[in-house]
């Protein structure tokens, strides 16, 4: 995804992941979110919706900011995985409004596009609604 691939092609480049943020770890502080995150570029963020097996995402080509204003990229996108279904049958969803990419707010976890994924203060709720990306990756545009 990080390279416009589709799942069928063929990965040229290896990655090296490292674990930056963890609520369970580091608590569940959007200051402390920032403190961790800050000056960062090339983030995967992952989400487990609480109480379902959904799994949320996004990449962020851009380092992360305090501060409110917004990250312009072509590059970031969202994603989703429902419930027990198959890799294949997942939602990506890619930037349209490249000015909106990303939300830098230092009073708010990470907030991509105009609300299209946001997790809200100290990391316990979240929400998705289609304004800045392609399509909508919830089938409820409500809080989670």
């Amino acid at each position: 995804m990080i390279e416009r691939l589709e799942f069928i092609d063929r990965i040229n480049n290896s990655y090296k992941f490292k674990l930056l943020f963890l609520t369970s770890r580091d608590g569940f502080s959007q200051h402390r979110f920032h403190d961790i995150c800050n000056y960062q570029s090339r983030t995967v963020t992952i989400i487990k919706v609480k109480e379902s097996n959904e799994i949320l995402g996004r990449y962020n080509p851009i380092e992360w900011k305090s501060g409110h204003s917004w990250g312009t990229t072509k590059d970031s996108f969202i994603f989703s995985f429902k419930k027990n279904d198959r890799i294949e049958n997942h939602i990506l969803s890619r930037v349209k409004d490249e000015k909106k990419a990303v939300l830098f707010d230092h009073s708010h976890g990470p907030i991509f596009g105009n609300g299209d994924l946001t997790i809200w203060n100290v990391f316990s709720t979240g929400s998705c609604k289609k304004n800045s990306y392609e399509k909508q990756i919830r089938e409820t545009g409500g809080y989670f």
